[in-house]
């Protein structure tokens, strides 16, 4: 998602400069003002609900589910965050602006590196496990094992973030996607050994991850459809039924999560299959001229990257009451403070 051939390479730019585009330049203009707004939205308010969320999480009684919703704030977070320069970008006539500064770029190619791929892994843990607590209940899971695994993940992705570094290259600043991002061609030279790193470094973290997740959503509705049935028949007993409500509703977030993830990422992750097949017909690699890139596959990776990590945290607000609390009380701190307005 973060890697260029040779077709779509990185450009360093001072002057803004839009290759085989047909459109008006107003309307260039007008769509970069309007990604470089919404960027900066997605960063102010993504950043805040997400950090209320990451304070909710680690205040609250720890559970396997909570452990991965803490992982998933943070890393939805870090990519608000990250969408601040891209929108400056944006709004500077697609320019470097921050990214022209050497360590940034790097720093922001490697973050974006890790975060991008790190989020989905997480929402495929987070969806498989709580489909094997509903299909499985007596099943117990190693929360130990789980916790391990996301972090032997996080530091495999640290690693293949940090290549272009091992192999003596850098992050350049690219004018299609106004990020910072390694060019594959600068190393592999042979497109058998390219469609090899393109497997591991795109395939197998972006698409392979869709089949389980789509799989558990669907399950984990069914379970929740059944669970519906039986919470109807032990209405009788007040306890019964409240666990039973308490627990749909860490369903219905872990769903609601899914299928956010589902909408956002699934049109991305079509548009990577296709430029995946440029490696065996490079004639489909034509269909990413400027304007296509641009403003359609570049608002699919990074856009909907953004807007996913800004909604994550309003559905945790909607189905969790106790988020709501805690939401509540920071508001209520802010309203002790003295009002300064004359009479």
């Amino acid at each position: 998602m973060e890697i260029r051939t040779s077709n779509t390479s990185s450009i360093s730019m001072e002057t803004p400069s839009y290759p085989e585009t047909v459109m008006q330049p107003w309307l260039i203009r007008s769509i970069d003002v309007f990604n470089g707004i919404l960027a900066l939205y997605i960063a102010a308010f993504g950043a805040l609900w997400n950090l209320i969320a990451v304070t909710f999480f680690l205040r609250s009684k720890k559970d396997l589910i909570k452990i991965i919703y803490i992982w998933i704030s943070f890393t939805d977070l870090t990519a608000c965050i990250l969408m601040t320069p891209v929108g400056i970008s944006n709004l500077n006539q697609r320019n470097g602006t921050l990214f022209s500064n050497e360590i940034f770029c790097n720093a922001h190619g490697f973050l974006w590196n890790v975060t991008a791929r790190l989020t989905v892994f997480l929402v495929m843990v987070l969806s498989i496990t709580r489909t094997i607590f509903l299909k499985f209940p007596f099943w117990r899971i190693s929360t130990k094992k789980i916790i391990a695994t996301i972090v032997i993940y996080t530091i495999i992705q640290v690693i293949q973030a940090s290549l272009p570094f091992m192999l003596g290259i850098k992050y350049d600043y690219d004018l299609y996607s106004t990020k910072c991002v390694w060019n594959i061609d600068d190393v592999v030279q042979s497109e058998s050994v390219a469609l090899i790193v393109h497997v591991f470094l795109v395939i197998i973290p972006f698409i392979v991850p869709v089949v389980p997740i789509v799989l558990s959503c669907i399950l984990s509705v069914n379970a929740m459809t059944k669970s519906i049935d039986v919470s109807t028949e032990m209405s009788a007993t007040n306890l019964n039924s409240q666990v039973i409500h308490e627990k749909k509703k860490v369903t219905l977030a872990v769903i609601m999560v899914t299928l956010v993830y589902i909408l956002f990422n699934v049109p991305p992750v079509i548009t990577l299959i296709l430029y995946s097949i440029g490696y065996v017909d490079p004639s489909v690699w034509k269909l990413f001229t400027f304007d296509r890139y641009a403003y359609y596959n570049n608002f699919m990776e990074i856009y909907c990257v953004g807007l996913n990590a800004m909604v994550n945290p309003l559905i945790y607000m909607i189905l969790m009451p106790a988020l709501k609390k805690h939401l509540s009380d920071i508001c209520n701190i802010f309203n002790r403070f003295p009002s300064f307005s004359s009479e």
